[in-house]
């Protein structure tokens, strides 16, 4: 129902613009070329038109969506605050590897479990969990054993 109005203007300005393309060339190869050209034209463009024009509103987000992006948007998955306090307690952060990363939410704060691999004192890869306590503005606390 709401492309109704689309669908008339496009039809009505696709048959005025091929009919004055089809009198304005001269062969008729061109005639017809020029009227289908702009026929799609004409049909097309009112579409287009109303799909900016009639774009749902866009509603704010909460403050409680705002901190679970932040706390779970990521390239690799990892948030980039936790991955720096893990990596600065590793023994070798340049083994550090993101597995997982898992948000929850609590009545007041944020948990997040992340599991990752890194190597060990003895050189061998491990996996391992680190467990964070963010506020409820998404700030790290702790970390929780």
């Amino acid at each position: 129902m709401e492309y109704l109005i689309p669908l008339i203007i496009g039809v009505t300005l696709s048959f005025l613009l091929a009919r004055w393309a089809y009198r304005k060339e001269s062969t008729k190869s061109r005639k017809i070329t020029g009227a289908i050209l702009f026929s799609l034209f004409g049909f097309f463009v009112p579409f287009i038109i109303s799909a900016f024009v009639m774009s749902p509103p866009q509603q704010e987000k909460t403050q409680e969506e705002l901190v679970m992006a932040r706390l779970s948007n990521s390239v690799d998955g990892c948030p980039l605050d936790l991955k720096k306090r893990v990596k600065e307690a590793m023994n070798e952060p340049a083994s550090f590897s993101c597995i997982e990363t898992n948000v929850i939410q609590r009545k007041d704060d944020y948990v997040l479990m992340m599991q990752f691999r890194g190597k060990n004192q003895f050189g061998s890869m491990v996996k391992q969990v680190s467990k964070a306590e963010y506020d409820s503005d998404g700030k790290f606390v702790q970390f929780i054993k």
